[in-house]
């Protein structure tokens, strides 16, 4: 499973994750930025991250600064998975 930024991040999304993790899906982020700038500070990916990490126990594995073309090829070789799969 992947971790990014996501404005829509509720419980539903966080159980998801959870159960992902505890079923051993393999556990990267986009990035670890705490907050971002969208009209003003606002809580970014490390969110999703810390409450992943928080009820999994388990630790992000890698995470990218950016997530642009490149990163997505980057995490289909991580994940094992061709380019049509994304």
């Amino acid at each position: 499973m992947i971790a990014s930024f996501d404005r829509t991040f509720d419980y539903r999304k966080l159980n998801i994750g959870f159960q992902a993790l505890r079923r051993g899906a393999r556990f990267f982020a986009t990035n670890a930025d705490a907050t971002a700038d969208s009209g003003g500070e606002i809580p970014d990916a490390a969110a999703v991250i810390g409450a992943l990490e928080g009820c999994s126990k388990r630790k992000v594995r890698c995470r990218r600064q950016a997530f642009g073309r490149s990163s997505s090829r980057w995490a289909l070789e991580r994940l094992g998975l061709p380019a049509g799969s994304a």
